[in-house]
């Protein structure tokens, strides 16, 4: 799994030569997200998105030995303790939230159309924030950050970012896809 950054790179710079030492991991905020990451006031066009998608699953697709792409379902920050923090209300989140599950839909469809795996990423991360404790294999995880990061937290320092625990159910979900 390849790094957004170094994906849009890739895509942009030298796809070809990317996709033969790499696999790649086609995130949906690649495609059309642009701007705030999850404010709650921005607008994400979920057509663009999939319109973005499609058409970088299909220059991918269309590279010789290029491995198998997978796309994935936005996260929704709404469920991280940073961003919980940062909008209390429970309303505006909640609008932030359908604005995701319809950008979602709309990828659903597309890996359903162009025959693409597709890794529920905002199913991995939900789960995660709706059980209290979050458990795996009866391990409790802390559903917050913390300065050291320590492996029993689910979030990275920020808060905002999933780390270790939650990173390898995520990488799980996509190999799995």
């Amino acid at each position: 799994v390849v790094p957004g950054w170094l994906i849009d790179r890739a895509i942009n710079r030298n796809l070809r030569r990317a996709l033969q030492h790499h696999g790649v991991h086609v995130a949906a905020g690649h495609f059309g997200a642009h701007g705030r990451h999850g404010g709650i006031g921005h607008e994400l066009d979920a057509h663009t998105i999939k319109r973005g998608a499609a058409t970088q699953i299909g220059r991918i697709g269309e590279q010789e030995g290029a491995p198998p792409v997978v796309l994935c379902t936005l996260p929704d920050p709404g469920v991280s303790p940073a961003f919980i923090a940062l909008h209390p209300d429970p309303l505006k989140r909640a609008v932030a939230s359908a604005k995701i599950a319809l950008m979602n839909n709309q990828l659903k469809t597309l890996a359903g159309q162009a025959g693409t795996p597709l890794a529920d990423i905002h199913a991995v991360l939900l789960a995660m924030a709706v059980a209290d404790p979050f458990e795996l294999n009866r391990i409790p995880f802390v559903n917050a950050g913390h300065p050291e990061n320590p492996s029993d937290h689910l979030y990275c320092k920020d808060s905002l970012h999933p780390a270790l625990v939650a990173s390898g159910l995520i990488a799980a979900e996509v190999i799995e896809a």
